[in-house]
């Protein structure tokens, strides 16, 4: 397989308090990839490292044989169109409608015509399940609604990586169900590399190929793979109750 994203040896620590340390991983092309934790374990922090929000304190991120770590102005065109971000609010801007929320990213970074734009616009709607909701404000959406349009944003430029943000957060079973099959869909119809950040994990168990758990103690990745193979096969007794939902005194 051929590898997307590579993580080299990153460390984030603020005012003297580490975040995370010594963090390495490599994400393949086509996977659906998790990266799980519990609370300050770390999983927002590596999500704006790998997204350019955020500055390590060393190490690199390399996304498609470009390396993000230190980008600027000079490569921005370079990078952007590399991946799409949803969320976890869904990120839509409330004083504009579904479809020109749509349209900003197209509108900004393309020399598209207007009409060129409307269609693909149209076209990410359908893709994600939405029809006859372009002149809708996110207010007037439902929760799982408002998820799908955002994940239409962030498809519109066509990136190869897609970068979730508790995707499922808020919504009930039904419409988190669904939102994992679209997740699904899209993986296998797009070919698009999906990068999940969550703590559902039913979601997990059912979308992600591999993933990563964040440890807030060491800093650092205690378990990476299959979440179906942790849950029955760890050895590590903080990793099979994560991912059995077991508290610490069932361990014991």
């Amino acid at each position: 397989m051929k590898e997307i994203i590579k993580v080299q040896n990153i460390s984030v620590v603020f005012s003297d308090r580490p975040v995370l340390l010594d963090v390495s991983f490599s994400v393949y092309e086509g996977e659906i990839f998790a990266i799980i934790g519990g609370s300050g374990s770390g999983k927002s922090t590596l999500l704006k490292l790998m997204t350019g929000l955020l500055k390590p304190t060393k190490g690199k991120i390399i996304i498609d044989g470009i390396d993000i770590t230190y980008w600027d102005e000079s490569n921005y065109f370079d990078v952007i169109g590399k991946f799409g971000i949803l969320f976890q609010n869904s990120g839509l801007i409330g004083s504009m409608t579904v479809k020109e929320n749509i349209m900003l990213p197209l509108l900004h970074h393309t020399k598209l015509s207007v009409e060129q734009i409307e269609a693909i616009t149209k076209y990410k709607l359908e893709q994600v399940g939405l029809k006859n909701v372009e002149n809708l404000y996110p207010s007037e959406l439902s929760g799982g609604m408002k998820k799908r349009a955002g994940l239409a944003r962030a498809l519109v430029l066509n990136p190869k990586v897609i970068f979730l943000d508790e995707p499922s957060s808020g919504l009930d079973p039904i419409a988190s169900a669904s939102l994992d099959d679209l997740i699904i869909e899209l993986n296998k119809v797009l070919g698009s590399t999906i990068i999940v950040v969550t703590h559902d994990l039913e979601s997990i168990f059912r979308i992600a190929h591999r993933a990563i758990l964040l440890d807030g103690t060491t800093k650092g990745i205690i378990a990476e793979g299959d979440p179906k193979y942790l849950k029955e096969n760890s050895p590590h007794p903080f990793v099979k109750a994560f991912f059995n939902r077991l508290s610490s005194w069932s361990m014991k």
